[in-house]
């Protein structure tokens, strides 16, 4: 027995491993936020980005800027691994298609470190200063 159209072991490793790399800002931003304020401020920083990175993260709404919103890039990079998967027959295309996909990637991998060494500076700066 088998699937058909099983997606090979490494490309669905991969998509999880930029899912996980999309995450780290928002972990960092969440601690930081639920130890200065409350958990309950922290839930709603959750719920409004939740809803933010679907509304800008899933649809065209936000093409130009889903990389300033650290809750979108998560989706944005696990979604790199679709272009592997899907067989597209006009080499150009599927060309033009990768290179977008290298683009994003860069981009969010680029952004998604920045953020989380933003916010992980901010947060030990002010575990220092709460400690003290």
């Amino acid at each position: 027995m088998g699937l058909a159209n099983a997606i090979p072991l490494r490309i669905l490793l991969m998509g999880v491993a930029f899912g996980v790399i999309g995450t780290l800002p928002v972990v960092a931003l969440q601690i930081w936020i639920s130890f200065r304020w409350d958990l309950g401020i922290s839930i709603s920083v959750s719920i409004f980005g939740f809803l933010l990175s679907t509304l800008i993260g899933t649809t065209n709404l936000g093409e130009k800027i889903w990389y300033l919103i650290p809750w979108t890039y998560a989706y944005r990079l696990s979604e790199i691994t679709n272009v592997f998967v899907v067989n597209l027959v006009d080499k150009n295309f599927r060309n033009h298609v990768i290179g977008l996909a290298e683009q994003t990637g860069v981009i969010g991998i680029v952004a998604s470190l920045v953020t989380s060494l933003l916010f992980l500076a901010g947060g030990i700066s002010w575990f220092k200063r709460w400690e003290t």
